[in-house]
Parts: C-alpha cells; sequence; structure tokens
C-alpha cells in the first residue's frame, strides 16, 4: 500500500559558535516558568545543536512539562480572549509558535516521546492553540503531530487521534477535525501552509494499522468537504508542486484501501467481529442508543425472510448481551465502592469505640486508686442512728447497710 513520506527528522548542518553547557541550569528552567519570547527563543536555539547530555538533561528536569504548561496558559488565554475581552497579542503567538517548534525538536529523543506519551491530554493542549488561528503557528502545530503520528510506536497514533477527538467536546465542534479542515478552508491560506496541514491529515490517516480505521478517519475528513478543498487545489496551477503532491498521496491511499476493501471475500469477514468494531466505534458516544435502534429496525425489516433473521438476531442478542454486562460491571463497581465506604465508616466508629472505652477505663482506674481498699468480706458498718434530739428522727427510719459489700479491684 501506497504509504506517505515520513517528516524528516531536523539534523543539524553545521555546528554551533559555541557549544551549550552541560546541562539547563536552575536559573534557565525558572524562566521558562513565565517566558519571555527571548528564552523560548534561546532555548529552540539551545535545542538546535545540544549536546546528548544537555537535551537529557532538560528532559529529565520536567522540560518537556513545563513547555506544554506554557501552551496550556497561551490556549486558555486564547479562549478568553475569544469572549471578546482582549485580543490576542502578537507576543502570545509568537511564544506559541516557539515553545511548539521547542517540542517538535524534543521528538528527536525518545525520553521525550515517551514523556509526551504519558501527558494524556498533551496533544489536545498543543492542537488547541489552532484556536489562536494563525498561519505560522498552525502550520508549526501541524509539522509536530504529523512527526508525533509516524513514532514507530502504537501508542503515539492513538494519542494523536485521541487528542484531536477531544477538541470536539472542548471547542464544541459539530464533527471531529473540523478545526484542521478550517485551516484548508481559510481564504488566502499560505501554500506551505496547506502542506504542512495535509501532510498531518495523510500522515494521521496512513499509520492507522487497520484499513477500516483509515477509511473511518478518511470518511469523517470527507464529510466536512476535504474532497472539493482538494479538487480546487487541483485546478489553481499557482499553488506549488508539493501541494500537488500531497494531495496526490490524500487520493491515492484512498484508492489504495477502497481496492483493499473491495478484493476481501465477503464470507472472510467475522460478522461478530465486525459488530465489535461497529460497538467500538460508537462507544460512551450520544450515537450509542440510536445505534441499538438502528440495529432492532433491521431485525423487524429482515423478519418476514428466515435468512435475515438469522443474520440480524445474533447481532442484536450480542449487543443486548454487552450492554447487559457492562451493566452488571457498573453495578459491582457501584457495589464495591459502597461496601468500602461502610467499612471505612465502621473503622472510624470502632476507634471512636475504643478511645470511649479506654477513657472510661483510665477514670476507673484514677477513682479506684483514690478510693480507700476495704476487704471484700468485711460489712460496711451502720452508722449511728439518729438521736433523739433531731427534730426529723421520728421520720428518718435507721437503715442497715451490712447487706453491702465494695467490690473487688
Amino acid at each position: 500500500m501506497f504509504q506517505a513520506r515520513k517528516p524528516s527528522v531536523v539534523t543539524p548542518t553545521k555546528p554551533p559558535a559555541k557549544p551549550v553547557e552541560d546541562g539547563p541550569s536552575f536559573a534557565y528552567m525558572s524562566q521558562l516558568l513565565k517566558p519571555t519570547l527571548a528564552d523560548v527563543q534561546k532555548l529552540y536555539t539551545d535545542l538546535l545543536y545540544p549536546t546528548p547530555s544537555w537535551a537529557n538533561r532538560f528532559i529529565a528536569q520536567e522540560g518537556v512539562t513545563v513547555l506544554l504548561e506554557i501552551l496550556k496558559k497561551k490556549k486558555d488565554r486564547a479562549k478568553t480572549a475569544l469572549k471578546g475581552t482582549f485580543s490576542i497579542s502578537g507576543s502570545d503567538i509568537a511564544v506559541t509558535e516557539e515553545t511548539v517548534r521547542c517540542i517538535r525538536q524534543l521528538l528527536n529523543y525518545q525520553s521525550a516521546v515517551e514523556a509526551l506519551l504519558k501527558k494524556k491530554d498533551s496533544v489536545s493542549i498543543i492542537a488547541g492553540c489552532l484556536i489562536m488561528d494563525n498561519g505560522t503557528l498552525s502550520r508549526a502545530i501541524f509539522e509536530l503531530l504529523a512527526a508525533l503520528c509516524t513514532v514507530d510506536n502504537g501508542a503515539a497514533h492513538d494519542l494523536v487521534l485521541h487528542g484531536m477527538s477531544s477538541l470536539k467536546t472542548e471547542f464544541e465542534e459539530p464533527v471531529r477535525f473540523t478545526s484542521v479542515v478550517n485551516v484548508l478552508k481559510a481564504p488566502d491560506q499560505a501554500s506551505d501552509n496547506l502542506i504542512s496541514c495535509l501532510t498531518f491529515i495523510n500522515a494521521l490517516i496512513s499509520t492507522a494499522e487497520e484499513v477500516h480505521t483509515r477509511m473511518r478517519i478518511r470518511q469523517d475528513f470527507i464529510n466536512l468537504g476535504i474532497l472539493s478543498i482538494l479538487e480546487d487545489i487541483k485546478q489553481r496551477s499557482e499553488f506549488s508542486t508539493q501541494l500537488q503532491s500531497a494531495v496526490s498521496v490524500f487520493e491515492e491511499e484512498m484508492k489504495e484501501d477502497k481496492h483493499e476493501l473491495s478484493v476481501t471475500p465477503p464470507e472472510q469477514i467475522d460478522p461478530i467481529e465486525l459488530v465489535r468494531t461497529l460497538c467500538k466505534s460508537v462507544d460512551g458516544t450520544a450515537q450509542h442508543p440510536t445505534f441499538i435502534t438502528f440495529l432492532s429496525e433491521l431485525v423487524q425489516f429482515s423478519s418476514s425472510h428466515a435468512e435475515g433473521h438469522t443474520v440480524w438476531e445474533p447481532l442484536l442478542e450480542f449487543l443486548r448481551k454487552r450492554d447487559q454486562s457492562r451493566e452488571d460491571e457498573k453495578s459491582k463497581e457501584q457495589l464495591l465502592a459502597s461496601l468500602q465506604k461502610e467499612v471505612e465508616t465502621l473503622k472510624v466508629q470502632n476507634q471512636k469505640v475504643r478511645r470511649e472505652l479506654d477513657e472510661l477505663r483510665e477514670a476507673y482506674s484514677q477513682k479506684a486508686m483514690a478510693s480507700p481498699m476495704v476487704p471484700h468480706s468485711a460489712p460496711v458498718a451502720a452508722p449511728p442512728p439518729p438521736t433523739g434530739d433531731s427534730p426529723y428522727s421520728a421520720l428518718i427510719p435507721p437503715v442497715s447497710y451490712t447487706h453491702l459489700t465494695l467490690p473487688t479491684i
């Protein structure tokens, strides 16, 4: 199958005039917490020709996290600016672009790639900066994401796909990849910006392992009108050969995937695996109930045909069992969480009761130590009867205490 060319890795063409130090200093890293444009530009220059030890020490000192935090702050500021309170400054855009370029340079190091993969929101932060709607910034973002797609790691492609899908929710897009296609639709867009955007789209599609996944991603772009955009590019002679080549890559790979699906014998398609693929595509989305209803309608539509019924009924039963299994798992998790909470409550109550018992034992011991020791067998002497001189002697009968004994201590 025809594959898109991977973006070339940036390699130094000449040695620096003065090699950078063996590692970033504390002051160097501190400046990046609130960077100026000059700070980020210096970092990019240092990353162009670093010694391996300097780059690795920068990554080890959470350099990737620091750069992502810069982008996150700039992205959030841009979202606020869109509400009309203020406008996005040229300085913010410039700092964002240089930061993206720094991360692109760090992809030459495996430890930096691993750091990006650990941050599940890394791609959504990077791609979210497209909200600034700046051509050169968009080009830098697409070059970075295309390079990340081509990393020989399935997790990298999944991370990029997940990050782009999360933008749909964050920016309330009707369809995922809307922000990407909007770059292609923008009037008077520079040829280099279109090239970087199409290169990213081709990389995102072609690096998916399964043909069904490639077709599904491509179909999302088709639904957004990319075919008419590509046709318009082909008709315009002022665009560069490199851009025309990127268009050809998209079209040729689409033909290759369609051919791959067409030559697959129908009897070799596993219907259960097909249903699992469909379920995976709508799992956890608002379309899931509609999908179940759709299958139910198909069962009713085919009910008059015995063969059709035997095809659709098992699939529907499979989905019902799958949903029931999910509900059972959810119930088990809720029950377990409830039991754990109850156990914690009982532990607290038990500790409270133990403290109260210890306090009672301590109080009883202190009281017993303060009381005179009387033998268990010795009866308590009765108090003398009231004398006749008392005016209340006739009213108070004599009380005998001979039957009382003190408890043994």
